[in-house]
């Protein structure tokens, strides 16, 4: 946030009289401009889109998306759930708000596809397949992926281990894990020291980190080996998991495809315990 405002600072004084009113506005409500479009800051600032648009391009951007995925990244971890849900009863809900969100969702889950490195995938495709053991971490709200991660993959591959840390067993969960293994770490902004911690601590003894985040500046991306970026569409109370679960789902496709055999060893026994113990007969 502060090198954009520094930034600001310094073109100021080259900046036409109606993009210095862009420049005004967005200081004043810098946390803002995270939630709301672009014909909202151009009615708000009292100027034309194409002024906001140009205003982004003397900043150096392609243009205002560019620009505010850059000021999204810079809030992300300053801004609270009081700030977001304020935000989010300030905006005006489109006609049809359902097709709006998924639109939204869509456009996210494309844009991933997109921007996706194959390469990366396709390492960490082939690590999970070769791993002697596959550890799966995700605290708080990324604790849902992680869980729906290790139930999918634990039915096709033997060695998955979910990171639960029940009255902070931590330590307990991961004292057997080194080298040859993989920890698939799913977190996004604002990260949590302990996933910063445990990632540390599994990488130290040789285990091979993929993690599963958002573009961001933060530097918990350099303890992981793999970085596979998923979109998502702004700051909102709880960020969307559409695009990462359907990377997810993905891969444990990918995973039943290269070890058949084992997929389906896996996936009998589980499905003979399942009618013998848990489903009813109808």
């Amino acid at each position: 946030m502060e090198d954009f405002m520094k930034k600001t600072q310094n073109m100021y004084g080259s900046l036409t009289k109606l993009q210095k009113k862009v420049a005004d506005y967005i200081r004043a409500n810098f946390g803002e401009l995270a939630f709301i479009t672009l014909d909202q800051v151009a009615r708000q600032a009292d100027v034309s889109t194409a002024t906001v648009i140009r205003f982004a391009q003397a900043m150096g951007y392609s243009g205002y998306a560019d620009m505010q995925r850059d000021i999204i990244n810079a809030v992300r971890g300053n801004v609270g759930l009081p700030e977001r849900l304020e935000n989010m009863c300030k905006s005006q809900a489109p006609d049809d708000a359902l097709t709006a969100w998924f639109e939204k969702e869509i456009g996210c889950v494309n844009k991933t596809v997109k921007e996706i490195d194959r390469s990366n995938l396709e390492q960490a495709l082939e690590w999970i397949e070769a791993a002697r053991n596959v550890y799966i971490l995700g605290l708080r709200l990324c604790f849902g992926p992680a869980f729906i991660l290790a139930n999918s993959l634990g039915q096709v591959r033997r060695n998955v281990h979910l990171i639960q840390g029940v009255s902070s067993t931590y330590p307990e969960n991961i004292i057997n894990a080194g080298l040859g293994d993989v920890c698939m770490v799913i977190a996004y902004p604002r990260y949590l020291r302990e996933t910063q911690a445990l990632m540390r601590e599994m990488k130290r003894y040789g285990v091979k980190i993929i993690f599963f985040t958002e573009p961001s500046y933060s530097k918990i991306t350099q303890l992981a080996d793999i970085t596979l970026y998923t979109a998502s569409a702004q700051v909102e109370p709880k960020g969307s998991f559409v695009s990462l679960l359907c990377l997810l789902d993905y891969i444990v496709a990918q995973i039943v495809q290269r070890t058949p055999e084992e997929s389906m060893s896996i996936g009998t026994r589980i499905e003979k315990y399942l009618k013998e113990n848990y489903l009813l007969d109808y």
